[in-house]
């Protein structure tokens, strides 16, 4: 009778008799462990491809002559393009009870497998396997054991513990690499022993020899001749090398050069000693490439001879060449090795199921290596932008009347180019701003503002508007009912990128995202705002709870004068988030100014953020306040790359909090001609903390550092903290240094008209960075 494992281990449980049957409370916590132990086990067995994949690569970047041509950083690990071509992929992490894999200093493998407390050379009927060769290959068998392989899996063996007990594969896991870091010349690898592995990266540099695997020797008859493409990038020199009896002669020069490979016409042919070049001379072809900057790296094949006729093995490489890709079109190279005389390749969405060779037959045929542009699937559908396609193709060889194996490759079109955001909605794209996505699967249909309109009412229209440039969209809620001005959620977009459009708020816009939701949403994109007539504070929030999100991206504000961003008195309310990004902000007057107030409020709000934004006052405010919220707590403030003109607080402070968490403030440019007041950014309500000692809700990490003021001589003093830097623990912060006055104007151009504030050369990478 066949047990399957779980079987087998509850059959084993039951026959060591009672003491381990009732050693457990009872029979369901044993299925437990059991399907514990099982489930592990099938754990590790979907992580077996991953220990394969890094004993791989590590057995082909640890010969001589190997360069790497790219490294691209995945989720998990790395994957890396050696200058033959050969692709790898790394895969750091945990991965299971695994023997751990190293190379010694002779270039052995060696293994342990008590997790790296002590190591033993790898061994083939008595002789070390040489980490050059052939890669050794792991699996888990039907009892939970590990096996490895030394013949690409042809044969396996039990993993044996230095007792010579079976290994099992049961374990917790552990790391293959200790670490892997890349700093775009140097690959560095370092094994979980400690063993580092370093190799150049050279990105223009290529040699390879299409259509074979140096894992699968080429089998030539006597005298046969056999001729393969190599793709050549950044080559100065090639030297070709051959086994005794061989002749292999390399013709033309990049981008393609030809590869001619005669095998030995008799047994006892011998056209001399070929040189040896970090090959192995009785059995490799290798071309040993030579970069512009003196670098080499060798690719070779693997060759054979038979006394017996070779079948043919027809087989083909199809490469997707990205670069080349457009919106409506798609490049792949497809090279065929020499047993092909001809091959058929149909093109298929990448969503549609793979082709069986039946479908072949009324393919397009071609021979030789080509470079196919193609403009539509196999039915004549074409192209859609932003789409993965996969090309088939079949190789075929005439004289043996024999098929190959399907090869393919995958490519994406580009994204269309679209002249407005609307076009890109209506087709289906999504629309990222400040991190946020935005699509018409999530938001519904869309209303195109291509004249002059307006929003009188909140019931019945779109979620999301595009303004046309030409056009002006007014939002005046005024004369409607309570009911008919909540917004729950409202987009408003400028249509035209790089150029924005115009909104004009004359009526304050009631945030209401009913109740239960979490996901209010009120975004403007890409708009000039004329605030003036609002007459009031802009956004209510008019539901109890924390409304989810308010970003003003890319937007140009004119303010009434003396009125908030938004206020807030109940306790019961609040902002999940809050942003305004890459924006102007122009405040009239010398009025008392509050962007959130918040008055008595007790409320908790989540992030409140001002990125890259200009903040700016002509005549200047000298009671300019960012929040006012003595108390309220806040999680998060970030207040970074922003340029700040003329607006200061005193000390009575720019930020009010009873509680702040974390902060991130850095890179900001204050600039001012006219303030005699000394100023503090930060202060919490309560003050009352001993002399020197932090006091109560001020915040406790992220990062304060790396802002300037400029205060044209006036004798001042600018702090981030009320009280200075002592009134806040600076334990948990990355770093926490003040504000630093420079005497020399940081700016180049003060255009208060156009609120266009330009830091000088020295002063470039503080306030906000415009184009």
């Amino acid at each position: 009778m066949k047990l399957r494992f779980k079987d087998f281990i509850r059959w084993a449980a039951i026959l060591t008799g009672g003491t381990a049957l009732f050693a457990c409370n009872n029979l369901d916590e044993l299925e437990q462990r059991v399907d514990s132990l099982e489930s592990r086990i099938q754990a590790l067995e979907t992580q077996l491809p991953a220990l394969n994949e890094n004993v791989a690569a590590i057995s082909a970047l640890v010969q001589d002559g190997v360069l790497i041509n790219s490294v691209e950083e995945t989720e998990n690990g790395y994957v890396i393009t050696t200058s033959d071509g050969s692709e790898y992929t790394l895969t750091n992490g945990a991965v299971g009870n695994t023997p751990q894999i190293s190379v010694n200093e002779d270039g052995n493998w060696i293994v342990s497998y008590d997790n790296g407390s002590s190591w033993e050379e790898i061994k083939v009927d008595g002789s070390p396997v040489s980490a050059s060769g052939t890669a050794p290959q792991f699996r888990i068998d039907a009892e939970g054991y590990w096996q490895v392989s030394y013949d690409n899996g042809a044969s396996w063996t039990d993993v044996l513990d230095p007792d010579g007990e079976k290994v099992p594969a049961t374990g917790e896991g552990s790391d293959f690499f200790r670490d892997i870091q890349y700093d775009g010349e140097t690959f560095t690898i370092t094994l979980a022993d400690g063993t580092e592995v370093e190799i150049a990266v050279v990105p223009d540099f290529l040699c390879a020899i299409n259509g074979v695997d140096y894992s699968t020797p080429v089998v030539f008859e006597y005298g046969e001749t056999k001729s393969y493409s190599v793709s050549i990038t950044g080559v100065t020199e090639a030297i070709v090398s051959a086994p005794t009896g061989w002749r292999a002669v390399l013709d033309g020069a990049e981008p393609t050069a030809t590869l001619t490979v005669t095998a030995p016409a008799s047994a006892s042919a011998d056209t001399g000693i070929q040189t040896r070049v970090s090959a192995d001379t009785q059995t490799d072809v290798s071309i040993l490439a030579v970069s512009s900057k003196g670098l080499s790296a060798i690719t070779k094949m693997k060759v054979e001879l038979s006394a017996e006729p070779v079948p043919a093995s027809p087989a083909a490489t199809v490469t997707a060449n990205n670069d080349a890709a457009t919106s409506a079109s798609l490049s792949f190279t497809v090279t065929p090795n020499s047993d092909v005389t001809s091959w058929r390749y149909l093109l298929l969405a990448a969503t549609e199921n793979a082709p069986e060779q039946p479908a072949f037959e009324s393919a397009t045929e071609q021979t030789g290596t080509q470079t196919l542009v193609l403009d539509q699937t196999a039915d004549g559908t074409p192209l859609s932008g932003n789409t993965e396609y996969v090309l088939y193709v079949l190789p075929y060889n005439s004289d043996d009347d024999v098929y190959g194996s399907i090869a393919n490759a995958r490519s994406t079109t580009a994204m269309p180019s679209y002249d407005t955001y609307y076009e890109m909605y209506e087709a289906g794209l999504d629309i990222t701003i400040a991190g946020k996505v935005y699509n018409k699967t999530k938001y519904g249909e869309a209303t195109l503002v291509s004249e002059d309109a307006s929003i009188t009412s909140t019931t019945e229209i779109t979620k999301v508007f595009f303004v046309d440039q030409d056009a002006t969209l007014t939002y005046d809620t005024n004369n409607a009912e309570s009911t008919a001005r909540a917004v729950y959620q409202l987009i408003i977009i400028g249509n035209t990128p790089g150029q924005r459009s115009s909104m004009i708020l004359n009526s304050q816009v009631a945030l209401n995202q009913g109740a239960g939701n979490t996901d209010g949403t009120f975004v403007a994109y890409n708009i000039d705002i004329d605030a003036t007539n609002t007459g009031n504070y802009l956004f209510a929030q008019n539901r109890d709870g924390a409304y989810g999100y308010v970003g003003f991206i890319n937007c140009h504000f004119t303010m009434p004068s003396g009125r908030p961003f938004t206020y807030v008195s109940s306790s019961a309310r609040s902002y999940a988030e809050f942003t305004v990004e890459d924006s102007e902000i122009e405040i009239p007057g010398t009025n008392q100014l509050l962007l959130f107030s918040f008055g008595s409020s007790t409320a908790s709000h989540g992030t409140i953020s001002l990125k890259n934004n200009v903040l700016y006052s002509q005549n200047g405010v000298k009671d300019f306040r960012i929040i006012s919220g003595n108390s309220c707590s806040f999680s998060n403030f970030v207040f970074e790359n922003n340029t700040v003109i003329n607006l200061w607080s005193t000390t009575s402070g720019c930020v009010l909090y009873s509680s702040l968490n974390t902060i991130s403030v850095t890179k900001n440019l204050f600039w001012t001609d006219g303030t005699t007041a000394n100023m503090a950014f930060f202060r919490p309500a309560d003050t009352s903390a001993e002399t020197g000692t932090p006091y109560t809700g001020n915040p406790t990490g992220t990062l304060v550092d790396d802002s300037i003021v400029y205060k044209n001589g006036e004798d001042t003093n600018w702090q981030w903290f009320y009280g200075g830097m002592n009134r806040v623990d600076k334990e948990g912060f990355d770093a926490c240094n003040e504000i630093v006055a420079v005497d020399t104007n940081p700016l180049a151009t003060t255009d208060f008209e156009n609120g266009i504030f330009t830091p000088t050369g020295d002063y470039s990478q503080y306030g906000a960075q415009r184009d």
